[in-house]
């Protein structure tokens, strides 16, 4: 099965919507570069500057372990199934 998300123009109308709902799903589920600046400054707003660092620190160092585990899980779960060694 030949299935690319970066070119989905072979599909037909109701997998290309399947294919961006779930597209979503996953993005709304997972902090990107857009929503962990929010909760970072509310992190540090709230608490003094040592706290707030503390608080920083904690959030970035959770946020790259949380990404790097859901891109090993996503490297593993799709490399075979999309045709990349893995």
């Amino acid at each position: 099965m030949d299935f690319n998300l970066w070119a989905p123009g072979h599909l037909d109308v109701g997998a290309a919507l399947i294919t961006a709902l779930l597209l979503g799903i996953v993005h709304g589920i997972t902090p990107d570069e857009h929503t962990w600046p929010i909760t970072f400054s509310y992190a540090v707003g709230g608490y003094s500057t040592r706290a707030g660092l503390r608080a920083g620190a904690l959030f970035s160092f959770s946020f790259i372990v949380q990404r790097a585990l859901a891109s090993e899980l996503a490297w593993f779960g799709l490399a075979h199934w999309m045709g990349l060694k893995g």
